[in-house]
Order: structure tokens, then C-alpha cells, then sequence
């Protein structure tokens, strides 16, 4: 161990030989000649970005995780399962629709310094298997829900010179595709619709460079399909009360993101 006192005065000990020294080599008109001379040292900041980035087009993608409502379809569920339980049917592993994957792709072009248009496409899945027995037998229904959200997002950024920018926006969407399947030893039931939401959002980029970007985002989606139809027969699936029944995607989703400007 090392006194701090003690190295700290080896320091300056340092300091005065060197001043001594120097004022030996030049005279002190020179010196102060010098110290006019001399550019003060700053740190350099990167700013990785412009201030405004008014022009400017970009391309990013998201992944993550949702939350999915799905109360129709959660419902006819365990209505399903408590009348195959009165059957003499053993439900193993009863699951419903909690939520799933989130993805998308997009594209954003900044027509006012602090404000950005975003257009993209997205995909949005959940999956819920149900395990039962039955007279020594194991049976699976494999469910899966889907849904391709066509988006249009105005976005209001503030930029800071440290490289993280923070945003916030909203808009609409159109839901494109919305499907329910279950499945069970090649046997197929499906369902599909199309419907209309909105979302809502807030997230912070980090720029690796001045084109490039990482980042979190957090988003509430209303996604709701209120009428889907079988497949077979065109006919429109209602709940148990006689309502239609819906494919609802809306909750909350964590997101990850990456970005290239140009």
C-alpha cells in the first residue's frame, strides 16, 4: 500500500522540476508568449447525430414479447374443457392465450426536425396446447392465433448529443389476416377475420453511430378482430351468450429494436 499524501507529493515535486526547467530554457516573456499561443484543451463529444434530422429516412425492425387479451376466445376454452371434464375426459394441462411473439419491420422519414412518419407491417403469434387422457390415450389440441398489423405511426423525438434519443408516438393500424386454429392429430379447425386498432408507444435509441441505432421500446396495442368466420363453411363463430366472437391481440408489448439511417 502507498500513502495517498505521499504520492500526491511526488507529483508535484514532479511539476516544479519540470516548471523549473522550463523557465531555464525559455525566458518568461517567452513563456507568457507561449500561454497566449496555447488552444485550452476540451473533451471531445461526439454528436452522433444532427440536431435536426429533418431529411432523413430509416429502416429499423422490433422483436419482442405481447401480452394478448383473447377473453372470447380464452372463454370458449374453458367452457370446452369443464364439458369434456363432464365426459369422463381428464384435462392434463389446460392453457389459454396469454400472449406471444411481436415482431415488425418499418420505415420512418423525418418531414419536420423533431417529427417522424412511420409505415411498416408487422406479425403478431400465440400459441395454447391443451393435454387430455382419455382411456389410457394422450391427446393434444394445438392452438395458435395470428394476425399481420399494417401500421402508420406519427412519432415526436428529442435528441440529445450524449447518443440517446428519446421518442414517443401513436396512429393506426390495420389488422390484416387474423386466424384461430386448433389442431389435433391432423384434424384442423380454422377461422380467420380482419379488423382494425391503434397504438400507442414510448422508447429510447441508443446511436452506435451516425447510422446506426439500438433500443427498447414499449407499446400498448387495441387490436381487435370482431368478427372471424370458419373456414369451411363461411360461417361467423359466436360465444355461448350468442355475441360473436372476437380475436383480441391488445396488451402490452416489450420490444427491442435496431435501426439504419440514411
Amino acid at each position: 500500500m502507498k500513502n495517498l499524501l505521499f504520492f500526491i507529493s511526488l507529483i508535484l515535486l514532479t511539476l516544479i522540476v519540470n516548471a523549473q526547467e522550463i523557465q531555464e530554457v525559455f525566458s518568461e516573456d517567452e513563456v507568457e508568449e507561449l500561454k497566449e499561443e496555447a488552444i485550452p484543451w476540451r473533451p471531445h463529444v461526439e454528436n452522433r447525430l444532427p440536431q435536426t434530422l429533418k431529411g432523413k429516412f430509416s429502416i429499423g425492425g422490433h422483436l419482442g414479447y405481447g401480452l394478448f387479451a383473447m377473453d372470447d376466445v380464452n372463454e370458449g376454452i374453458e367452457e370446452g374443457n369443464e364439458y369434456l371434464r363432464s365426459e369422463g375426459i381428464y384435462v392434463v394441462s389446460p392453457e389459454k392465450f396469454r400472449g406471444g411473439f411481436v415482431g415488425d419491420l418499418e420505415f420512418r422519414y423525418a418531414f419536420l426536425p423533431e417529427l417522424m412518419l412511420g409505415v411498416g407491417f408487422g406479425y403478431l403469434r400465440g400459441d395454447a396446447d391443451n393435454e387430455y387422457s382419455y382411456r389410457a390415450q394422450s391427446i393434444t389440441l394445438e392452438g395458435e392465433v395470428s394476425i399481420f398489423p399494417i401500421f402508420m405511426n406519427l412519432y415526436y423525438y428529442k435528441y440529445f448529443k450524449s447518443g440517446v434519443n428519446l421518442y414517443g408516438g401513436a396512429g393506426f393500424s390495420y389488422l390484416a389476416g387474423g386466424r384461430l386454429l386448433f389442431s389435433s392429430y391432423g384434424e384442423e379447425s380454422e377461422a380467420r377475420g380482419d379488423g382494425t386498432g391503434f397504438q400507442i408507444t414510448g422508447g429510447l435509441e441508443y446511436l452506435t453511430s451516425s447510422h446506426l441505432s439500438i433500443g427498447a421500446e414499449i407499446m400498448y396495442r387495441y387490436a381487435v378482430v370482431p368478427e372471424i368466420r370458419d373456414t369451411l363453411d363461411n360461417a361467423v363463430l359466436v360465444n355461448s351468450d350468442g355475441t360473436r366472437t372476437a380475436l383480441d391481440f391488445s396488451g402490452v408489448n416489450f420490444l427491442g429494436s435496431i435501426r439504419i439511417y440514411f
